[in-house]
């Protein structure tokens, strides 16, 4: 079981600045697209959805303005403890995103950041025939709070993510990409990373033996449950159609991010508690089978 590393992750007991919405920038001739109007058939049942696609390591990337120490590559390594960092200490970066052929994105995810204490705000744009969308705002709600945002499906080769801060940022992980949608929340019995906490605490006594000593070590917050009755054929969001992608992606040790409650802002991003034990679909009846996932990671 890999350790869940913190290094450069910069986490505070002072009391955060309200988040600044109103620092987003608004490109000229961009177009606000309404997430609230009814849109595609997937997009509208979506209920819970795990992200683990991203177009991101294959695009070219352009204004990310990074520092040497920290380059963006950082964000794409699908590793715990490295972080981008914008070469500013306060301001704004615009990163571009293209690639070769165009694909549906539908989700961004943000993990391991210190976006309280920046102040992140941000917005995410996608090109469609030549113009672009604005198809997500976000606030970082504190350090290491994970940010998941899911929006109607665009077909698109472009990408324009634009962050603003007022201290110096650092981001461990972003994803944008075709997210797993399901059309349910989990079964009964799932537990919340929000509600989970993995940490330890580890005491010892002193060499008089006098009083009990402790401290506690960080191991991060659980995620588990299980979808029940899931189509093993049909859409793209299928078990026979999308878990093989997703079971390679898991047991080669990368992260993943879930919104288990599109209604509810509780995200989570971290890898499976044990990849080499990964558990299988199961058989509910010839035409739905029960998806299991267990997390260890950041809520």
């Amino acid at each position: 079981m890999s350790e869940l590393h913190l290094d450069n992750v910069f986490v505070t007991d002072e009391e955060l600045p309200t988040p600044q919405p109103d620092l987003i920038l608004q490109p000229e001739n961009v177009f606000i697209n309404d997430n609230s109007a009814s849109g595609s058939g997937e997009f509208d049942s979506c209920e819970a959805l795990i992200g683990f696609k991203s177009v991101l390591p294959s695009s070219t990337i352009t204004g990310q303005n990074e520092k040497p120490d920290y380059p963006f590559g950082n964000c794409l390594d699908f590793r715990d403890n490295t972080q981008y960092s914008p070469n500013l200490s306060n301001g704004s970066v615009v990163i571009e995103f293209a690639q070769s052929t165009a694909s549906t994105v539908d989700y961004i995810g943000i993990g391991i950041h210190n976006g309280g204490t920046a102040v992140l705000t941000g917005q995410l744009e996608v090109e469609v025939d030549g113009v672009y969308e604005v198809v997500t705002v976000f606030t970082a709600l504190g350090d290491n709070k994970t940010i998941v945002e899911y929006f109607e499906p665009k077909q698109t080769s472009r990408q324009r993510l634009t962050l603003n801060f007022s201290n110096p940022l650092y981001i461990g992980n972003i994803y944008i990409g075709k997210a797993w949608a399901f059309d349910k929340t989990p079964s009964l019995g799932f537990t919340p990373a929000a509600t989970n906490s993995l940490d330890q605490l580890e005491g010892f006594t002193s060499d008089t033996n006098q009083f009990v000593m402790g401290r506690i070590v960080e191991r991060g917050f659980g995620q588990k449950g299980q979808f029940n009755f899931m189509a093993w054929q049909g859409d793209l969001n299928s078990l026979n159609s999308i878990y093989r992608d997703y079971m390679f992606h898991v047991k080669s040790g990368k992260a993943v991010f879930m919104k288990w409650n599109k209604q509810i802002n509780q995200n989570f991003f971290g890898r499976a508690a044990n990849p080499n034990n990964l558990q299988a679909p199961s058989y509910d009846t010839n035409n739905t089978g029960t998806f299991y996932f267990d997390y260890r990671g950041f809520d």
